[in-house]
């Protein structure tokens, strides 16, 4: 009995060996004992794996951080995917390690592409973390995520302002090697934002990747490989047209309203110059939130720099219209008399004005009694409307500076109310052509 028990205590033992050779477990030893043999003496982390590695990258997107247009810099946090073949680390042949599925190690013992991001403004240095692990596959398939916020700079183009839209890019090249060493290929899902969360300001409205440089140049001279990833972001434009639109055209149609003020008070230059003043705060405001740069002119800049050549304007106009409403009862020049008499009336055409544009002469026509509407002599009505008329036509032929300045008024109103109902009008067509 005792030996029947011991033969098969015996048998059992061989078969599990024998089992567990045909079939290994994963095992910290068994992982530990492949590193071993395949980081020997003959592997060398400065020695790339082949002639020309090629490099699989992408760009997973987290945030993007901001977009300073002032400095114009892009800063965007994500994670740079890496994927290249090393078949010096490729153990699928290996029987005895097959259940190991993959290992991790870090650049510090493994050859990595060195590259570094070719518009950095923060550094030059190449993209390196000793505590960032990359994921061996059996087939010798390196996979590598270092993760980093990326301060790139980016050209902004600010002429359509509040409602520009901006490209930026991150651009990766490599350190020392040249494309007939490394080249990138775009994965097939290069940029990804699965994870993304947006911004509060700019609309991402899209994303994509390109590589260039990986072909060799019929001069013969050392080109490296390049990938670039672009970002059209477009401005989130409510909160301008809030705190900055609606103002300035609301202070846009302020500018005209100086020649309806009483000409008697002396309110009429002190509000031209504050609604100067207004302007210039605005202009002051927008200036602090563009690039000092000619390359590009913000529309908006030149919106409200020419509303304050008009407000500019309005100010000396104003001054003249009191000046001329003091002269009181002074001679007129018979010159002056007749430009205001007929041109400016004309211009103006004021029918409240006792100056106003009237035909001289002819019969009004047949008026009732005011007491019943009893029939009176025509004759007689006739006469009292021609003596109105003349006594109206006397009026406005008997121009007086106040008389001036009144026409002055109306006619610098109309022409300073065209004149900003115009531009304004010119502006949102070039934004809404650009929108």
């Amino acid at each position: 009995m005792k030996k029947g028990i011991f033969v098969t205590s015996c048998f059992w033992t061989v078969f599990l060996c024998l089992w567990g050779k045909a079939y290994p477990h994963y095992s910290p030893i068994l992982a530990k004992n492949l590193l071993d043999e395949l980081y020997n003496d003959n592997y060398s982390s400065l020695v790339r794996p082949s002639t020309t590695v090629q490099v699989n990258t992408s760009l997973t997107v987290y945030t993007i951080n901001s977009l300073d247009i002032i400095d114009q810099t892009l800063s965007v946090s994500g994670m740079l995917s890496m994927k290249w073949t090393d078949p010096r680390l490729a153990w699928s042949s290996l029987s005895d390690y097959s259940a190991v599925k993959f290992i991790f190690n870090t650049e510090e013992n493994t050859w990595v592409p060195p590259i570094f991001v070719q518009n950095s403004v923060d550094d030059m240095e190449v993209i390196s973390d000793e505590n960032w692990t990359m994921r061996i596959n059996p087939d010798g398939m390196i996979t590598w995520n270092p993760s980093d916020v990326y301060t790139v700079s980016c050209e902004c183009d600010v002429k359509y302002y509040p409602f520009d839209t901006q490209k930026c890019y991150i651009i990766f090249t490599t350190a020392g090697y040249s494309s007939m060493d490394i080249q990138f290929n775009a994965d097939d899902n290069a940029v990804d934002v699965s994870n993304y969360v947006e911004n509060g300001e700019w609309k991402v409205v899209s994303l994509s990747a390109e590589t260039f440089g990986n072909r060799a140049v019929p001069s013969g001279d050392v080109t490296y490989s390049k990938i670039q990833f672009s970002f059209i972001l477009k401005r989130r434009h409510i909160f301008h047209i809030i705190n900055t639109i609606f103002p300035v055209i609301v202070m846009v149609f302020l500018i005209p309203l100086v020649f309806k003020l009483d000409l008697g008070s002396s309110d009429k230059t002190d509000y031209a110059l504050t609604v100067l003043l207004s302007y210039s705060v605005y202009l002051t405001m927008v200036a602090d939130r563009i690039p000092s740069t000619s390359v590009s002119v913000c529309y908006m800049s030149l919106y409200l720099a020419t509303m304050l050549a008009v407000s500019t304007i309005s100010v000396p106009f104003g001054m003249l219209v009191v000046h001329v409403y003091n002269k009181g009862d002074a001679p007129m020049h018979p010159t002056i008399q007749y430009l205001s008499g007929t041109i400016l009336r004309n211009i103006a055409c004021c029918r409240k004005l006792n100056c106003c544009c009237r035909e001289r002469g002819g019969t009004i026509g047949n008026k009732s009694d005011k007491d019943g509407g009893h029939g009176v002599n025509h004759s007689n009505s006739s006469e009292e409307d021609l003596r109105e008329s003349s006594s109206d036509d006397d009026l406005g032929y008997n121009i007086t500076w106040q008389k001036t300045a009144i026409l002055l008024d109306h006619v610098f109103f109309m022409l300073f109310l065209f004149v900003v109902i115009l531009i304004t009008f010119i502006f949102f067509v070039i934004l809404a052509v650009n929108y």
